[in-house]
């Protein structure tokens, strides 16, 4: 802008208000600028310029409605959460004076009950004495009833211990004879046990031997009915071989039987010419 206009404007403005003229020349300035950039700018560089600004308007608006629903969902939430705070505040208030009410009946049922083991130690006192002498009097009675009971017991433990001696010493006698038969069982069965062993030794030697004897035997068995069915192999192609001799034999003497009889038809009809 011009110097002049400058000196012009501040002094129109006065010192007293140089902030404000400030402020205008600043403006004044920044509408300069946008008159030179707009002059210097093609009408294609305006055209594309005015349709970026429209789509930063549109862009603007639309994050305005985001920013305005957004807004109303915080402003839901948040009466839904003050909402929330006063139940549960109501809660806590109700919850508080059920413990007031709570401790209170505690301490009143705390001295009751205080009261009452008061009244009944007071009367458990007085009565302790009544009892004592009652009970010191049972346990006397008891007392002679056990010392009676253990003179009973004491004559039953003597009789029961001389059965018991007699049991005892009976049950030794039957151990000492069950040991003596175990022993001369044991013998026995020593005795026959080294029988049993000798006799399983000679069985498995017998076996051992059955089991040879019996492979000799498979062998001559296998033997003998190889040769049988050779022989009757070649029984078989004996008579063939007969069969085939017989039956040659009987072609042959058929032949000739043929011939001669030829030759003496040839001989008889010679004779009669």
């Amino acid at each position: 802008m011009n110097p002049g206009v400058d000196n012009l404007i501040l002094s129109e403005v006065g010192t007293s208000k140089s902030r404000e003229g400030m402020f205008f020349l600043t403006q004044l300035n920044e509408l300069k600028d946008i008159l030179m950039e707009k002059l210097l700018m093609t009408p294609l560089e305006e055209k594309e310029k005015m349709r970026y600004l429209s789509q930063v308007s549109a862009q603007e608006r639309q994050n305005a409605g985001i920013i305005e629903t957004l807004e109303e969902e915080l402003k839901v939430a948040n009466e839904d959460k003050d909402h929330d705070i006063r139940l549960k505040n109501d809660v806590i208030r109700k919850l508080q004076n059920d413990l007031h009410m709570l401790e209170k009946a505690t301490e009143e049922g705390i001295k009751r009950t205080k009261t009452e083991a008061e009244k009944q130690e007071t009367a458990d006192s007085k009565n302790s004495e009544g009892k004592k002498e009652k009970l010191m009097a049972e346990l006397n009675e008891l007392k002679a009833k056990h010392d009676n009971l253990t003179t009973e017991h004491r004559e039953e433990e003597q009789t029961l211990r001389r059965k018991k001696w007699k049991i005892e010493t009976e049950v030794e006698n039957w151990i000492q004879k069950f040991d003596q038969d175990m022993g001369e069982k044991q013998d026995e069965y020593e005795e026959i046990d080294a029988v049993y062993t000798e006799e399983k030794k000679q069985l498995n030697e017998l076996d051992e031997r059955f089991k040879t004897l019996e492979g000799e035997y498979k062998t001559i068995t296998e033997a003998k009915n190889k040769a049988k069915e050779e022989r009757e192999t070649a029984e078989r192609e004996m008579l063939l071989m007969i069969k085939a001799a017989t039956t040659i034999q009987a072609v042959w003497r058929s032949y000739k039987v043929r011939k001669a009889l030829k030759q003496k038809n040839k001989k008889g009809k010679k004779g009669k010419k």
